[in-house]
Formats: C-alpha cells, structure tokens, sequence
C-alpha cells in the first residue's frame, strides 16, 4: 500500500532545503531515533526521506510546482521511496 499526499507548502523551497539539512543534521543526535537523507527527485527536487529505525519504514517529500508531496506507506523501503517520487514527479 502506497499513499500520496499533495498539499500547499508550508515553506519555500529554500527554506525547505533548510528543513532537509537540519533533519540530515539530527541523525545519530540523542533522542533521536531513525535516519533522515538528502536525496535529489528526478535529478531536480530536493526531497528528504526518512526511516524508522529498523530500517521498515520510509517516506519521502519533496516540492514541486508549488505543491508538497508525501509518499508513504506501511512498509516503504527508502528505494522505493525514491523510485515512487521518481515515477510522480514531471
């Protein structure tokens, strides 16, 4: 199962390639569990993924075209995250 949500951005996409380094800074912080990472949609959307920590369960979002994306599921591997995403975005 795969759910794809679309929404009004809450920030720009400069300030959401703020957000996606600030969480890509919190990995191995305490109190912190899972990963996050930086990864590049379609070549050309910043996106950032992140798994739980039994490695189970990722997302990922992006900004495209003044609309935020969110995939996501019940069992997404960070692959196939990014092969979702690379499947959506124009």
């Amino acid at each position: 199962m795969v759910n794809v949500y679309e929404e009004t951005p809450q920030v720009s996409v400069s300030g959401f390639r703020k957000v996606i380094a600030s969480w890509v800074g919190l990995n191995g912080q305490p109190g912190t569990s899972g990963t996050s990472a930086a990864v590049m949609v379609r070549g050309k959307y910043p996106a950032l993924v992140t798994t739980a920590s039994d490695g189970r369960r990722s997302d990922i979002r992006w900004i495209e075209a003044g609309v935020e994306y969110l995939i996501t599921g019940p069992s997404l591997t960070k692959r196939a995250c990014i092969h979702f995403a690379n499947e959506l975005a124009a």
